[in-house]
This record gives C-alpha cells, structure tokens and sequence, in this order.
C-alpha cells in the first residue's frame, strides 16, 4: 500500500536515526512530523531534514499555550523551510485546559496569522468537555474567518471526534478530516459513523503516535507504521479495498501538503 501518515509525533526517547527503518518492511510511507512546541518544531525540521518522504510542521499546542510567550521570530523561520509544510498542531483543548483559554484563543489566533502570510496549510487540535461545543464552536468561528482569507482546503481537524452537527460545519467551510486508531475502538461508534460522511476528497489518516494505539494494539507504543492497520480496518468498515483508500487519502495528503507525487 501507497501510505501518508498525516500527523504522528516523534519519540521522546531513542535512536531516531534508526526510528524508521525499524518500521517500514512492508510498505510505501510518507509521514508528516507534527509538533507542539518550539523545540519539537526544531526538532521536527532536523529529522524531516535527514530523511526522504518525511515532511514537518511548526506550531504550539494548546496544552503549551500558557508557556508560550507570543515570539514568532522563531517560527517565522521555521516556517519558511522547504520541509515544513505545514503550521500545527494548533487550536483549542477545553476538555484538560491545561492553559487558560483566552492564552489559547490567542496563541492560536497567532498561528493563524502566520499561516496566511506564510500560505501554509493548518493542523489543528480541537477538543471539549463532555457534553459541551464551545471549544467547538470558537474553534469553527475562527476556523470560517481563515477560510474566508486562506481558500478553502487549508484545515485539517486533526483526530476528529466530535459531533456530527460540527463535522457539517468544517466541512462545509473546506476542512480535512483527520481519521486515527480510534476508528477501531469498540467505543468510538461515533467515529465510524462520521466516517461515512467524509467525502473521499476530504480525508486522511493519521496515527497521531506515539499515542492512540490501534485495537489490537492497545496498551502498546503507537508508530506510523500502523497507519496500515488503520487504512485496512475503515477500509473493511467502508467495504472497500485498503489499497484503493490508500491510494485516494494519500492523494489527498499530497494535495493537502503541496507535495508533488
């Protein structure tokens, strides 16, 4: 199979010069190192740097929101390296807030700008408290206003799980949809569901490792290379073949990305 695993975080821990080629015997990977703070973006760019078929982003999650101190001379940098593609993972997390969330607000508000000017798509991370949509909602008022100025297809709802009402909403103002491991979780009904409402052109898989094992492999390290797992369990879920949704969503990817096949 053709693979792009959209989103997954290098170890913290380890050989990472031999990070890949302990995982790859089988198929076709491309992957693209996200990051959460400025010394992941760093990070991130070193290793995209030393191998082929692997790109990076740059960006602040909102769990480091309140750390962040709102200088963007770094990542205006960062941003501008032919293997950084992308500007993430930034949004909103109101289900730990583990930053106030005005500190979220305007850290995201910030990577936002310089995605514009640097015309660079977006990865984002939008998370709620049960039976709450406000980070929903803020996220998608936001989200609309970028869309209003960037085009659309420049979002990506990295690990989506949240209703279907919102699933509506993004996509209709261009988002991606981002699908992980959790799609194989007995419990995550609602994430198969919203799968059957993704159009083809807007989706992509995603590990999100190390976190976010898929079912058989709770419990375990996650790593890119389950994006195979996770291609060929929605692919039987959708009664299709994996090599086909392959194919398509890493098609999607590349688009996504400005990668040229």
């Amino acid at each position: 199979m053709d693979l792009f695993d959209t989103h997954f975080h290098l170890p913290e821990e380890g050989d990472l010069e031999n990070y890949l080629e302990q995982l790859y015997p089988e198929h076709s990977y491309r992957m693209m190192a996200m990051a959460a703070s400025a010394a992941g973006s760093i990070r991130a760019l070193e290793f995209a740097r030393r191998h082929p078929n692997v790109w990076c982003s740059c960006g602040v999650h909102p769990h480091d929101a309140e750390d962040f101190d709102g200088n963007m001379e770094q990542f205006q940098a960062l941003v501008s390296a032919p293997e950084n593609r992308a500007v993430g993972e930034i949004g909103l997390d109101f289900f730990y807030d583990f930053a106030p969330r005005e500190k979220q607000i305007a850290c995201f508000e910030k990577f936002l700008r310089l995605a514009l000017e640097k015309s660079k798509p977006i990865c984002i991370h939008c998370r709620d408290k049960e039976n709450s949509t406000d980070a929903y909602q803020i996220c998608y008022s936001m989200l609309k206003d970028f869309a209003s100025q960037a085009g659309e297809g420049k979002a990506v709802l990295h690990c989506y799980a949240g209703n279907q009402d919102y699933l509506e909403k993004f996509l209709d103002i261009g988002c991606y949809i981002g699908v992980t491991g959790m799609v194989t979780f007995p419990k995550s009904s609602n994430i198969r569901d919203n799968l059957r409402l993704i159009p083809r052109e807007r989706l992509l898989f995603e590990t999100d490792s190390p976190y976010l094992a898929p079912v058989p492999f709770r419990g375990k390290t996650n790593h890119p290379a389950l994006t195979a797992h996770v291609v060929s369990y929605a692919a039987g879920f959708l009664g299709e073949t994996a090599e086909k949704l392959a194919s398509d969503t890493t098609a999607n990817a590349l688009r996504f990305f400005a990668i040229e096949a």
